[in-house]
């Protein structure tokens, strides 16, 4: 039976690099990193560092906003002509067309902009950026573990491609995005239409996504074999998983695996509200992405072609997306 393996960040502590002392630590790590993206492109992390405070806060924010009545909230919608930020109602982000709808909203904060307030609810944004601050620490951890597991030369090559390896996010240089879902409860007098889901079967553009949930979960995952395996939420764990990009780093050997959140069938679960925050990885915008010269990201038989990742990105946003 297939599950989703559970990869213990406490082995390295809170430094982005190996030292002497904690190589061995590292060497295993890299070694079920390997295994978990390989065989499923799933994984949870924990002991990483991020306070469960700062997620429950940016969760109790959120919700305060998707409180709002709908006028309020269409304030904020996003704008694609000018950047990827603000509120997506029910139904204006499609991200399969055999689906009509998705029952979810959400509110996407691509680069961090001290200017942009939400008044109703001004908490928001800064509970939600004091979030990706403390997401950099074991982002830049993984992927350094990535480089290792691969055998690459350079065990920075990743960390150099996300916010030119520095710590902070450049605006101009990144596109990394934090986005807060809200999945509402079905009301019993709604007739829900054919092919409606939550949100339907979809790989994720980037290069990892960092998802945490709420207890509710509901999401699931397509395995190799394309049986479907849920992903339950655990307490302070991060659900990690792999995006085209680093599927097309990897030559296959990482996949970007599909999944999906499914209405539950189960009458209490429909009527129940779900909350998910995922935070994108996204390689900087100008980075052109290929198969990389290890020999183990070679050996799938697939051929890739190369991509700058700011047109990959576009394309991928623009197809999702209806006005």
């Amino acid at each position: 039976m297939d599950t989703i393996p559970v990869i213990d960040f406490g082995l390295i502590g809170t430094s982005d690099k190996k030292t002497s002392d904690t190589e061995e630590q590292w060497k295993i790590l890299s070694e079920n990193v390997f295994n978990a993206l390989s065989r499923i492109g799933f994984m949870y992390i924990i002991k990483h560092g991020i306070p469960q405070s700062k997620i429950d806060h940016a969760f109790a924010e959120s919700e305060g906003f998707f409180q709002q009545p709908d006028v309020i909230k269409e304030k904020y919608l996003i704008d694609m002509s000018k950047n990827y930020r603000g509120y997506t109602r029910p139904g204006q982000q499609i991200l399969s067309h055999t689906s009509f709808h998705e029952f979810r909203e959400c509110f996407s904060i691509e680069e961090p902009d001290e200017a942009y307030t939400v008044e109703e609810t001004p908490g928001l944004i800064s509970s939600i950026e004091d979030l990706r601050k403390h997401c950099r620490l074991p982002v830049r951890q993984l992927l350094r573990l990535i480089a290792m597991a691969l055998k690459l030369d350079d065990e920075d090559y990743f960390v150099n491609n996300y916010n030119g390896g520095r710590l902070h996010q450049d605006p101009g240089l990144n596109s990394s995005m934090v986005r807060t879902h809200y999945y509402p409860p079905i009301p019993e007098e709604i007739q829900i239409p054919a092919n409606s889901v939550r949100c339907s079967e979809h790989t994720d553009f980037g290069i990892l996504t960092f998802l945490f949930q709420d207890a509710m979960g509901g999401l699931e995952v397509k395995a190799l074999a394309g049986n479907w395996i849920k992903a339950n939420p655990i307490r302070g764990a991060i659900l990690v998983n792999t995006g085209d990009i680093m599927e097309l780093w990897t030559g296959g050997l990482f996949p970007a695996t599909p999944h999906r959140v499914l209405i539950p069938e189960e009458e209490i679960q429909k009527r129940t509200k779900r909350q998910s925050i995922t935070y994108f990885v996204n390689p900087d915008s100008e980075t052109l992405v290929s198969p990389l010269s290890s020999k183990l990201c070679h050996g799938s038989g697939r051929s890739f072609e190369s991509v700058i990742f700011r047109d990959h990105y576009q394309k991928r946003l623009e197809a999702s997306y209806k006005y």
